[in-house]
């Protein structure tokens, strides 16, 4: 259940490079930013800053987060392990692994 302004969201199946990984969290902090999607902070293991807060501290080894729409309520999840960028994912929560 995906609505007009969570759809062009980009879906990423499997991160598998820091480069991959930054392009992700710039995509889910421009969305955070222009309130498409928000931090379910109730579901989220993860409950210290993140890295497209703005917040300067140091990155935690692991991202854990659950988002959702604001508009539709479709539900998306972040898990990436930071220390090396090379593994994670992006998903809707329907098509999480």
């Amino acid at each position: 259940m995906t609505c007009e302004h969570c759809r062009p969201l980009k879906i990423v199946p499997e991160i598998t490079s820091p480069e991959q990984l930054s392009q992700t969290l710039r995509g889910i902090r421009e969305a955070i930013a222009s309130g498409v999607l928000a931090i379910d902070q109730d579901a989220s293991r993860q409950k210290t800053p993140f890295p497209w807060t703005g917040q300067a501290t140091p990155q935690p080894p692991s991202l854990n987060q659950h988002l959702y729409c604001t508009f539709c309520g479709q539900r998306f999840r972040l898990w990436a392990e930071t220390s090396s960028g090379t593994q994670g994912y992006f998903t809707r929560e329907d098509d999480s692994p």
